[in-house]
């Protein structure tokens, strides 16, 4: 397992196409799923945007802010509630 995870986590997009890349890390999650480790949608989006290059750093920030804001919303709502 460890060694599953170690390669997702250095797994770089250089020298790949997009396809290729995504082939190989949809790859290393089938792997671990495999053996009973379950990764969440928001790690497999945060291991699959880290091996990219400086062409999809937009995308990357994008994603963290709407997560970041996602997260605002849902802590506003509950202390809504809970107030």
């Amino acid at each position: 397992m460890l060694s599953l995870l170690t390669a997702l986590i250095i797994i770089k997009i250089e020298g790949l196409v997009l396809a290729r890349y995504m082939d190989k890390v949809k790859s290393i999650i089938d792997d671990l799923a495999l053996i009973v480790y379950f990764l969440s949608d928001m790690e497999i989006i945060a291991h699959t945007l880290n091996g990219p290059v400086d062409e999809f750093k937009e995308l990357t920030v994008t994603i963290h802010v709407n997560d970041t804001l996602l997260y605002l919303r849902i802590s506003m709502t509950n202390f809504l509630i809970k107030s």
